[in-house]
């Protein structure tokens, strides 16, 4: 009994060391690649995400960048024509024309692979850098490399966003939450 104790609380004090860890596996970035897809989700990650991939294209180390927006009306606006018109006032004419925007409805990251996918060959683009939330980057690397296959060559790479911190991630309600549903989701999508 004493022994299952122990065991018990060294598995807790493992999960809480390591946990956030567990979902955290960033890529390292290549020097350059044609593309870097954002992925969507949650407001605060899809804050994060843009800004890094549209740096991405201005830094010179993607030639495009594929925006994942859902076919979606919010207040009124069809929003993949509201992100059309933010990166042309944001960013410019020149940055707004390397910018495609890939309309789509999903319902989970292996569906918005799947869309991206058929946006990539549209264009011939081979070489992609998958942009998420850091603790997105487990499960997305393995969803696109299963997804995407051939011809594609997959860098995954996370950002840091307000969603989310692998130190201390217990400390925090939000970052509890998005742990446990992250860590819900990766171990599904091995199952």
């Amino acid at each position: 009994m004493a022994l299952g104790v122990a065991l018990l609380f060294s598995l807790i004090a493992l999960v809480l060391r390591y946990g956030g860890s567990l979902l955290v596996s960033s890529d390292p970035l290549p020097p350059h690649a044609q593309v870097a897809v954002m992925l969507d989700g949650p407001t605060q990650g899809v804050i994060a995400r843009q800004a890094l991939a549209l740096s991405l294209l201005q830094q010179g180390r993607v030639d495009h960048v594929i925006l994942s927006v859902g076919k979606v009306f919010l207040w009124g606006e069809w929003v993949p024509d509201m992100v059309r018109g933010y990166v042309q006032r944001t960013y410019g004419a020149d940055v707004a024309r390397r910018v495609v925007v890939c309309e789509m409805n999903r319902d989970s990251t292996e569906e918005e692979a799947v869309a991206v996918r058929g946006c990539l060959l549209d264009r011939g683009w081979t070489s992609v850098i998958v942009v998420t939330s850091e603790y997105h980057t487990r499960r997305a690397r393995r969803i696109w490399k299963k997804q995407a296959g051939p011809p594609f060559t997959i860098w995954v790479f996370g950002v840091g966003d307000a969603d989310f911190d692998p130190h201390g991630w217990w400390r925090n309600r939000h970052y509890a939450k998005t742990w446990l549903l992250e860590a819900t989701k990766t171990v599904w999508s091995y199952l």
